[in-house]
């Protein structure tokens, strides 16, 4: 197998972090960014890798953007593939109860974080002019509307609009860039907004078709795709991985 090195942002906890475990277990070189330096340090404690380098900073920061580039190229040597996983979901209101500041820092974590992050590996990518992939993580609510949280479903359609403009315009360099929409996902974040239960019963409002939530393992599983050569002819895909809640 092909080793490659490349970034995981919001990488400490959730979907990042069943991403940083995946590549690693793939046997790839990986920088993890998260803005929770303890639970980063954590994580890095935890897997107890030489093949893994953290970067502590706010993704929403060209300064992070740049670091963690400049880090993976001192530490592995290129920058392969980048998996855009940070991300908050904002307050449970309706849009004309959300205060603007909570939208304002919903846009610049989710969709600003996002282009910056893009910005900076794409340029590192060109300028090795070996290709690359990208994976940015929007949400099923970046594909349909979700109610009460109307800051989030914004940025992630946002991520998709950013998706789909940099994988036609990268596509002749051999950079590919897809997204993978989740659906309800068993994630500190979703467990915070949801509880428990939902999504778990037919009958209830998050119904989902195969009855149960998705774990960060079945996003990482589709990024691992994603980047792989098996994917070499994908890009400009926004793939569903989300037990059927699109379909409805």
């Amino acid at each position: 197998m092909v080793v490659r090195s490349g970034i995981v942002t919001g990488g400490a906890a959730g979907i990042g972090e069943g991403v940083v475990e995946r590549m690693l277990a793939d046997g790839h070189n990986v920088v993890a960014v998260d803005r929770d330096e303890a639970t980063l340090d954590a994580l890095s404690k935890r897997l107890d890798t030489s093949q893994l380098a953290t970067v502590a900073g706010d993704i929403a920061a060209q300064e992070t953007a740049d670091r963690m580039v400049a880090t993976c190229l001192e530490k592995f040597g290129s920058v392969d593939f980048m998996v855009n996983s940070a991300g908050i979901s904002g307050p449970y209101l309706a849009l004309d109860e959300t205060p603007f500041e909570d939208y304002e820092q919903v846009l610049n974590i989710n969709l600003s974080g996002t282009f910056l992050a893009m910005r900076a590996t794409i340029a590192a990518m060109k300028k090795a002019g070996k290709g690359g992939a990208i994976v940015n993580i929007s949400s099923l609510a970046g594909l349909k509307s979700v109610a009460m949280i109307s800051p989030y479903c914004a940025s992630k359609f946002g991520v998709l609009g950013l998706t789909y403009t940099a994988a036609v315009e990268n596509a002749p360099a051999g950079i590919r860039v897809n997204a993978i929409c989740p659906g309800m996902i068993q994630t500190p974040m979703m467990l915070r907004n949801y509880g428990e239960d939902a999504g778990k019963d037919s009958n209830d409002p998050f119904g989902i078709p195969m009855l149960r939530r998705g774990q960060p393992s079945d996003i990482a599983n589709a990024a691992a795709f994603l980047i792989s050569d098996q994917s070499s002819y994908i890009t400009g895909v926004a793939l569903p991985v989300d037990g059927g809640l699109s379909a409805i």
